[in-house]
């Protein structure tokens, strides 16, 4: 019984330290190979590596056959892109028809540039004429009755009193009077009184007394007591502090009134597009209350300062305004075309901006995409201008470039983990994993 019992013992322990590796020279844990055949138990899809099951399916997302883990690690080893975090991507073609990847070429092209601003309609400051009188006297009537009446050019405003202009009316019956009494005397005392009248008619003209009133004046030999002031040109009145009865000195302006045959809009445009501000520059003119007319111009005038408190700079456009649409006080919506020349673009849709840098996936064919960093210009028009890190004719995505984006990222974690793994079971120099001296 006791020998029996002594040779089970010795069986057992025998079997314990083989299976401890003990004597066969081997190390104790896995090998590298041993891994493998780990990782190959795994089985993980390639359009979405994160799901990983214990068996061969259908990826229950997307549909695809999933491929072993430890083959899908080995295939993103040549992953590595120029842009740190992500990896090449290598998708099959039902993989690139399940994402709807597409495709653009880079192309060169005339970029124009629409930058938008917001103007205000104003008075032609050329058009504007203000109506004041020469001599000191008083307001009798007056024929506009408030801001905004709309005056013919040589039609009468107002009438004034004033002791000067009918002095002026008695100086030249008088001197009428005395050139019809030397009609019959000698040249010389004709010429005399011909000049009289002609001073006595200049004075009245100085004082913008009217032509057709000195006629008048002349024909009946009568003064009269109130004189017209006339309106200088046809349009609207903007401005006004004349009132009857007020008295009114040299000087002082009574009406203003404005031609607004023509206006400006003076659109605002903020300092980083200043560059582009420039005179001669086509713009384009829409009003807030009615979309549908477009109004072409070009800036006349770009103002020499910006504006402290906006930080806006001033550009001026003329617009003919014959049609009435454009009234002072009234806001447009402005378009300026600038012309950029030739530049590289894309869809503005391939651009992923991550807030540090700009990013493209560019196709490389057989279903192989890299992240790319580019360097991008304006953007206008649903084109954005590619400064560097693009040449024409290569293929960028436009359309599900989201998802390749993730895609990317993912598979370069999944690179770095698979490199953290190799360097955490690498054999230590001058020693055995499964030494147990």
């Amino acid at each position: 019984m006791r020998p029996a019992m002594f040779l089970a013992l010795a069986l057992i322990l025998a079997t314990a330290l083989a299976g401890c590796g003990g004597g066969d020279g081997h190390e104790h844990g896995a090998p590298a190979g041993g891994q493998v055949a780990v990782a190959a138990k795994k089985w993980l899809c390639p359009m979405h590596p994160t799901y990983i099951s214990d068996h061969k399916e259908a990826c229950p997302i997307c549909g695809m056959d999933l491929v072993p883990a430890a083959e899908f690690t080995a295939q993103q080893g040549d992953g590595a892109s120029g842009v740190p975090g992500m990896a090449a991507i290598e998708l099959s073609d039902e993989a690139v028809r399940l994402a709807g990847v597409r495709t653009q070429p880079a192309t060169v092209e005339t970029m124009n540039t629409e930058i938008r601003a917001v103007g205000l309609v104003t008075v032609d400051e050329t058009r504007v004429r203000s109506v004041q009188t020469r001599v000191a006297g008083w307001i009798e009537t007056l024929a506009v009755s408030a801001v905004g009446t709309r005056v013919e050019a040589g039609a009468p405003l107002l009438t004034i009193y004033a002791p000067e202009l009918v002095a002026g009316q008695e100086e030249l019956l008088r001197a009428v009077v005395a050139r019809d009494a030397a009609a019959g005397g000698d040249p010389q005392t004709r010429a005399n009184a011909e000049h009289l009248v002609a001073a006595a008619r200049r004075r009245l003209s100085l004082f913008e007394v009217p032509d057709e009133f000195v006629a008048q004046l002349e024909r009946t030999g009568k003064p009269a007591r109130a004189v017209p002031l006339l309106s200088p040109a046809t349009g609207v009145v903007t401005e006004r502090l004349a009132f009857a009865g007020m008295r009114v000195e040299p000087g002082m302006m009574l009406l203003q009134v404005s031609d607004l045959s023509e206006v400006w809009v003076e659109a605002r445009f903020y300092e980083y597009e200043a560059a582009l501000v420039a005179e001669g520059a086509p713009v384009e003119v829409r009003l807030p209350h009615d979309p549908g007319v477009v109004l072409p111009g070009r800036i006349d005038y770009v103002y020499p300062t910006l504006d402290d408190a906006s930080r806006t700079l001033v550009a001026r456009i003329v617009l003919d305004n014959g049609f009435g649409l454009l009234r002072p006080g009234m806001y447009a919506n402005v378009t300026l075309l600038a012309d950029r020349g030739e530049a590289l673009v894309v869809p503005d849709d391939a651009i992923l901006d991550t807030g540090e840098r700009r990013l493209v996936f560019v196709s490389l064919g057989e279903g192989r995409f890299t992240p790319r960093e580019v360097e991008v210009g304006v953007r206008s028009g649903g084109k954005a201008q590619i400064l560097d890190g693009l040449a024409a004719g290569e293929q960028v995505v436009v359309r599900a470039n989201f998802l390749l984006d993730s895609e990317s990222r993912l598979r370069a974690a999944l690179l770095d983990a698979d490199a953290g793994a190799e360097a955490a079971t690498a054999t230590p120099a001058g020693g055995h994993v499964g030494d147990h001296r």
